[in-house]
């Protein structure tokens, strides 16, 4: 069974935002660039990135930038994604580990002219 690790530590975010209700805030995340890593078994390993924009239109449970973690980003990503958007990265990131496993195309060297 594959295991996945995600890592949604780089975000952009707006210098500052005011949502409908007048809430203003300064570094609001509104766009995470996330990766997942998956593993299997016996060690290989192999990466898959995207990107995930974030609702930001209700700022009363804003949580201020320098107390955001990896792990609270990653559930607002895995949130906006809902879960058959999670599946199909995570099925996606099987799939590249396969390739990597179980290539389907070589680059060979000619010996001789």
């Amino acid at each position: 069974m594959n295991t996945y690790k995600w890592n949604c530590r780089d975000v952009e975010v707006y210098t500052t935002y005011s949502d409908a209700e007048g809430n203003t805030e300064p570094l609001v995340i509104y766009k995470v660039n996330w990766e997942i890593l998956v593993c299997d078994e016996i060690g290989n390993a192999t990466t898959i990135s995207g990107i995930q924009e974030l609702e930001i239109k209700n700022l009363n449970n804003f949580t201020s930038f320098e107390n955001v973690t990896n792990d609270e980003v990653t559930g607002w990503v895995k949130a906006s994604m809902g879960e058959s958007g999670v599946e199909f990265q995570q099925q996606n990131a099987d799939s590249e580990l396969d390739k990597l496993i179980n290539p389907t195309t070589q680059t060979l060297h000619l010996i001789a002219d």
